[in-house]
């Protein structure tokens, strides 16, 4: 089984569009990455380094979703690993041309 969130896909989405987002994006991705999964995102420092600060109302925004372990239960009684595939996938880098279509 492939995993493939359009769901967390639209949420970041959601919040690199979000009004109050100036530019921030770098810091927004690792900032929501972080929230879901306890992983830091450390490849792009230089990027972040020149971006600002995350709007307060935005972070408070990033801060509204729940760590992704929360979504364990929805694989209860999955005989699969569906829940260490999710989460692999959240956090290791991928190429686009490995993505399914």
């Amino acid at each position: 089984m492939s995993i493939c969130s359009p769901r967390l896909t639209a949420s970041l989405i959601e919040l690199l569009l979000h009004p109050s987002n100036k530019g921030t994006n770098h810091r927004v991705l690792t900032a929501f990455v972080k929230r879901l999964t306890g992983a830091t995102i450390t490849d792009a420092r230089d990027l972040e380094n020149e971006e600002g600060d995350i709007p307060k109302e935005l972070f408070r925004t990033i801060e509204e979703y729940g760590p992704i372990s929360s979504v364990r239960r929805v694989f209860d009684g999955d005989s699969g690993d569906s829940y260490s595939e999710l989460s692999f996938s959240l956090t290791q880098p991928q190429s686009i041309y490995s993505l399914p279509i």
